[in-house]
């Protein structure tokens, strides 16, 4: 069972509302059913590019395997997409909570792109990945 830091949370909570108050945030959704790769996922689906995403700067504690990476439902995470010009100004804000710049979207594909080292994790179309969202496991049963 995942484990929850309700103080860490908090922290974590209140330096994003004041991002968002200080309109650094764009766009933002929480890390919960499916974990990180769902719900960055999820995220990309209204954009109109892909994301190229590497999970070597994820903050996590312990050894953790990809599986765990991608999929960990562990509550208190937040994926957002920070305005560029804002991305040193974030960063700063963040310092002292679980924090990291995972990677950027990108115009050049709409493909959800994500590596670990030199391992590339997931390389699927968005369209797919939206398609088997939406219309689950069915056609497979």
């Amino acid at each position: 069972m995942p484990r929850t830091d309700l103080e860490a949370n908090l922290a974590l909570y209140r330096k994003y509302h004041e991002a968002v108050k200080r309109g650094w945030i764009l766009a933002a959704h929480d890390v919960s059913e499916g974990g990180l790769a769902v719900a960055l996922a999820e995220f990309a689906f209204s954009g109109k590019g892909g994301l190229d995403l590497s999970l070597d700067a994820l903050p996590v504690n312990g050894d953790v395997s990809k599986i765990a990476r991608l999929f960990a439902e562990t509550p208190g995470r937040l994926v957002m997409e920070i305005a560029p010009e804002h991305r040193e100004a974030v960063a700063a804000h963040f310092a002292g909570v679980a924090y990291a710049e995972l990677g950027a979207a990108t115009d050049a594909h709409r493909d959800l792109r994500i590596e670990w080292g030199k391992e590339t994790l997931i390389d699927e179309p968005l369209s797919e990945l939206k398609s088997l969202w939406k219309n689950g496991l069915a056609p497979y049963y």
